[in-house]
Formats: structure tokens, C-alpha cells, sequence
């Protein structure tokens, strides 16, 4: 009687409310959707964005490849491929005015000249041996000296050339051809054609005329035919970079080269364990590779690299076990004699002449060593900072970009610092220090590590696909 009816009450009037509010909600969406519909019918669907070259695992078509069309030519990259050409097949016979000429389009060129941290280490290094070698009790020129200064500005070139990813990856594989063509070709044509040999091993000419030098810098090479070896790369430069992949330790063990045998064991050792799984094909293709090229070493070099493990009875013309020990020993007294100074840059053989005249100016069969005779402590430490530098930046990048670590690129920059430390383990038994194609490879490992973060920026400020606004 005296209550409310219940329409009127305000439970009545919020169970309304609610369900005009759900009933509106409704259709808003059912008109978003029907929206969405039009619009889906009038633009299509949003266009797969494809990920920039080196982020996918397909092979990659020849032209595509090597787009030439998209190459950052310039006068300073020019002049330094064909100097870095001619250092290496000997064609031009002077390589020094294309040089003068890309560090002159260097200077005065648009672009800023890169100074990374390396190219100042190896400055300090530079000076410090100009006064080791200024202060060297020893009289003598300054031509060694001097050749170290041209590497140095070989060296600030090619940090300063190899920017382009594209172009860097083109110059890697002229770089390739020309080793293979030419100092491989050389050696092979000098053992079995020429019998350009010295106690039963090849050499070339000019750079390569030490058969342990060419073992050496045979393991660089190797290391960059292997990270061709990806599926991005195409199929003719990958059966082509497996061929090399034969070649270069068949005549690393061709020279016979006890410590060149021990770098490329470590590379491959490396190389190895950084594959996460292995295919059944992989495997395949290995072992056959190995049986091959064991199968056709001369018996003479597997009886030399034998004698690692029987140095005490080895007694050859170029020097037993125990004459590399006389040898380290007397390099020893040079260093603790002339622990700051050293005795100048090139006047090391002339120390060991001179503290040891029953050896007379013998090689030092230490990299080592040798630096730290000629520049010292101080001069030691520069080079391994040298070093250590580029190598610690390629592995920090290496950390930073795991997300790509299955792209070529990433693979590339890994399989060069494995080919490094090979190098270097190869330097404890031979003087490396200052062969010029070795700071070109430094070069290589400072653009593969600039190519790989260009690669990622350019990965992450892609922008998005937008959807058309209604």
C-alpha cells in the first residue's frame, strides 16, 4: 500500500542503465567491425615487410648478392682495392701511387675521417718505436721504420673505405680470388711444376717467398672462405668458397709450417664449437673434405709436421728444437737487457747477431718476443692493445646482436676473430708482427663489426606498417 512500486525504485533504475550500457557496447563494436570489413576489402590486406638482406636464411639470388648498382664507390675505396690487389697478385709492381692517392681522397674527401680507437694505438705504437729506434745503440737506417708507417696509413684507409656493407662484402670476395689466384696458385705451381722449393718446401715470391709466412696468412684467408659458406650466399660462391675450403689447408700443410699446422687446428677447433647442431650434410661434407685433403699431402710434409711430437730428434738445416731454444733464451737476455727501449725496429736480428754470434742474425720464431725486442715492454703492451681492442668490440657486438646470430653476418664477424686468434696462436712459433695483409685482416674484422651494427640499426628504425585510417 504505502510502498513503491518496483519500476520506480532505484534498484530498477540501474538494472536499466546497465543494459543500455551493455546493449550500447555492443554496438560500437558490431560497427567497428563491419568498418574494419570495408576497409579490408578496399586496400587489401597489410603488405608483408620482408627483414633487410642478412636477416633472412634463404639464398640470396648472384645479382643480389653483389649489387653493384648499390655500391658506395669512391675515389679513396678504388685506389685502396687496386693497392690491396697489387699487394697481393703483384700485377701493378707499384701499388704505392693508388695508395697516395686514396689517403690523399681520403683527406680531402666529404666524408669525416673515422679515427677509432685502434687506428690511435697503433699511432702510439708507431711513435714509440720511432724512438726505440732513435735511441738504438745500433747503427742503421730507418727503412723498417718507415715501412711500419706506411702500414699504419694502409691501415687508417681501410678503416675508413670498407663503410658499405654491400661494398665490403664485394672487396672480401675480389680479395679471395686474388689469393687464390695467385699466391695459392703460385706455391701449388712452384711444389709440382717449377720445384720452387727450400728443403722440400713451396714458396712464392715477394711477400709469400717464406712458406711460414704463407701458412700464416693462408689461415686468414681460410677463415674468410669458410663464412661464405652460409646458406644466404649463392650457390656458385659457395661451391666455390668449399673448393677454397680444400685448397687453403692443403697448402697450409704443403709448407710444412709446424705452427701454421697448429693455427689452423685451433680455427677449425673454434669454428667447430660455436656450431650449436650440426646436420648429417655438414658432417658429410667435412669428413670428405678432410679425407681429401689428407689423402693428397706429399708423405714429406706429414713426416715435418710430425715432429711435434718428436722435436728432440729433429736436426734440420733450418733449426732443431734445441737451437729455438738457444734462440729464446738469448731473446730473453736481449729484452731483459733493453726491458723499456728495446733495440729499435728492425735491428732485432742485428741484437741477436750480437749477443749469441754462434747463431748469428737468426730469425726470433716468436712474434712476441721479436716486438717485445725491438719496442719493449711499452711496445709489447701497444700491439696486444691493438689487438685485444678490436677483438674485445667484436665480441661485445657479437653479444649485443644474438638475436642475428644465425644471419651470414654475424657468422662472418665470428669466423673472422676465430681466424685471428689461429694467427696469433701461429705467431708463438713464428715473427708475424709485421706482415701488411695481417692489418688489412684487422681492418676486415673492424668493417665486418661496423657491418653488422649498420645491419641492426637499420633492422630496428625500420618503421612499421601502418593500417589506413577510417
Amino acid at each position: 500500500m504505502g510502498q513503491l512500486a518496483l519500476g520506480a525504485s532505484p534498484v530498477g533504475e540501474l538494472s536499466r542503465n546497465f543494459r543500455r550500457a551493455v546493449h550500447k557496447a555492443n554496438s560500437d563494436m558490431a560497427e567497428q567491425k563491419k568498418a574494419s570489413a570495408r576497409v579490408a576489402q578496399k586496400v587489401g590486406p597489410a603488405p608483408a615487410v620482408s627483414p633487410p638482406n642478412g636477416l633472412t636464411e634463404i639464398t640470396l639470388p648472384l645479382a643480389e648478392f653483389l649489387d653493384w648498382r648499390n655500391f658506395k664507390w669512391s675515389l679513396p675505396f678504388v685506389c685502396f682495392a687496386i693497392y690491396v690487389v697489387d699487394m697481393t697478385t703483384y700485377i701493378v709492381k707499384n701499388g704505392a701511387p693508388f695508395m697516395a692517392l686514396a689517403l690523399l681522397g681520403l683527406l680531402v674527401g666529404t666524408r669525416r675521417v673515422r679515427w677509432p680507437t685502434a687506428v690511435g694505438i697503433f699511432l702510439l705504437f708507431w711513435l714509440w718505436s720511432a724512438i726505440c729506434t732513435v735511441l738504438t745503440p745500433y747503427s742503421g737506417d730507418f727503412e723498417e721504420l718507415i715501412d711500419l708507417g706506411k702500414i699504419f696509413l694502409v691501415f687508417l684507409v681501410a678503416v675508413n673505405v670498407l663503410w658499405d656493407r654491400l661494398t665490403f662484402r664485394f672487396f672480401l670476395v675480389v680479395y679471395l680470388a686474388c689469393y687464390a689466384a695467385f699466391p695459392i696458385r703460385g706455391t701449388l705451381t712452384s711444389y709440382y711444376i717449377h720445384n720452387n722449393v727450400h728443403l722440400g718446401r713451396p714458396y712464392w715470391a715477394n711477400l709469400f717467398s717464406n712458406p711460414n709466412d704463407i701458412a700464416a696468412l693462408t689461415i686468414l684467408a681460410f677463415a674468410l672462405a669458410v663464412s661464405f659458406v652460409h646458406k644466404e650466399t649463392p650457390r656458385v660462391l659457395r661451391f666455390a668458397s668449399l673448393a677454397l675450403c680444400m685448397i687453403f689447408p692443403f697448402t697450409i700443410l704443403l709448407t710444412q709450417s709446424r705452427g701454421g699446422f697448429i693455427g689452423i687446428c685451433a680455427f677449425l677447433l673454434l669454428a667447430l664449437l660455436s656450431i650449436g647442431r650440426i646436420r648429417m650434410t655438414g658432417i658429410v661434407v667435412v669428413a670428405a673434405i678432410g679425407a681429401a685433403v689428407i689423402a693428397i699431402v706429399p708423405p714429406d710434409a706429414w713426416d715435418r709436421i710430425s715432429g711435434l711430437q718428436r722435436a728432440e730428434s729433429i736436426t734440420e738445416a733450418d733449426g732443431s728444437a734445441a737451437e729455438r731454444w738457444e734462440i729464446a733464451q738469448t731473446a730473453m737476455k736481449i729484452i731483459e737487457d733493453n726491458p723499456i727501449i728495446g733495440v729499435g725496429r728492425g735491428y732485432a736480428l742485428r741484437a741477436m747477431a750480437t749477443y749469441n754470434p754462434s747463431l748469428g742474425p737468426k730469425s726470433y720464431h716468436n712474434t712476441y718476443l721479436e716486438v717485445a725486442a725491438e719496442t719493449g715492454a711499452p711496445g709489447l703492451l701497444l700491439f696486444l692493445a691493438l689487438l685485444l681492442t678490436l677483438i674485445r668490440r667484436a665480441r661485445r657486438v657479437r653479444r649485443e646482436t644474438m638475436h642475428l646470430n644465425r644471419s651470414a653476418d654475424w657468422r662472418r664477424l665470428q669466423l673472422i676473430e676465430f681466424g685471428l686468434y689461429g694467427y696469433l696462436i701461429t705467431g708463438i712459433w713464428g715473427t708475424y708482427a709485421y706482415l701488411s695483409l695481417m692489418y688489412v685482416y684487422l681492418a676486415f674484422l673492424y668493417a665486418q663489426t661496423e657491418a653488422l651494427l649498420s645491419l641492426t640499426t637499420a633492422h630496428e628504425n625500420r618503421p612499421a606498417h601502418k593500417q589506413p585510417s577510417i
